[in-house]
């Protein structure tokens, strides 16, 4: 269960790092929100993002 938990929460805060970062620098490209955050291209497709941004 912890560890459940702990990746919500990891996959919680990438996003609220990649919703920032559009708000604050829009428009950017998915490999400059890369460079920037430090995460991984696959962290944020942009059809998952989009779904999932609401549950922030």
């Amino acid at each position: 269960m912890q560890m459940i938990w702990n990746q919500q929460l990891v996959k919680k805060e990438n996003k609220s790092i990649v919703l920032n970062l559009i708000m604050n620098n829009a428009p950017i490209s998915r490999a400059d929100i890369a460079k920037t955050s430090g995460l991984g291209v696959s962290a944020f497709s942009a059809e998952a993002f989009l779904k999932s941004r609401l549950q922030l």
